[in-house]
């Protein structure tokens, strides 16, 4: 998981400003941000689909993040992506988190998203170069969100589209609230059990 900054300060004001308030004059400069740290991450190539996580019903506007993925698209070059897929849905609404800890969170999120099906049970995406519809399965995906807290979100939007074939090969943010101080932004485990969140890269965009 590669994330362009920290969710403090300004950071946190300018994401708030275009997420809760619809400042589209953000868009640009957002897009731009979270491109770059797409291309650092090395996640990218023709054949590469981003896939943003939905919004849910009563939350920020729905729309907030799959705009902010059209606009990684046309900032990280023709070249860096395929296009964007917004094929993921909530199957039903996760109860609050605010409360929960980190198990109780990553639990509450399973079984939350699925793969919008199509008649013919296959995944709807954006239409190709050639005007035919993209398929996830067996497609490299990169998942995108704006911001990160325990990674359960993520997790979930993973387990979804590994269950439709897709192969996900990481997953790019805005912000993170909880990142690691580490140098290569690992989160530490105990010997003998594996942490079951995101791999965390911190890279300042600029």
């Amino acid at each position: 998981m590669w994330a362009a900054g920290g969710h403090a300060g300004r950071e946190r004001r300018v994401l708030l400003a275009y997420k809760e308030h619809g400042d589209v004059r953000l868009l640009r400069p957002l897009g731009e941000r979270l491109a770059r740290t797409l291309l650092a991450s090395r996640r990218t190539g023709p054949d590469v689909l981003l896939v943003p996580v939905p919004g849910r019903r009563g939350g920020a506007p729905r729309r907030a993040v799959p705009r902010l993925a059209r606009a990684c698209v046309l900032y990280s070059g023709p070249r860096a992506t395929l296009g964007v897929a917004p094929v993921l849905r909530y199957r039903h609404t996760a109860r609050g988190q605010v409360g929960l800890g980190r198990a109780e969170r990553l639990a509450n999120r399973v079984g939350t998203l699925e793969v919008v099906p199509s008649d013919r049970g296959r995944a709807r995406g954006p239409r190709s170069r050639s005007g035919g519809v993209v398929d996830v399965r067996g497609r490299r995906v990169v998942v995108v969100d704006d911001v990160l807290t325990t990674g359960a979100t993520l997790l979930e939007a993973t387990r979804a589209l590994r269950e439709e074939g897709a192969r996900v090969i990481g997953a790019v943010v805005l912000a993170e609230r909880e990142r690691s101080a580490r140098p290569s932004g690992r989160r530490p485990t105990s010997a003998g059990r594996s942490d079951p969140r995101p791999e965390r890269r911190f890279y300042k965009a600029p």
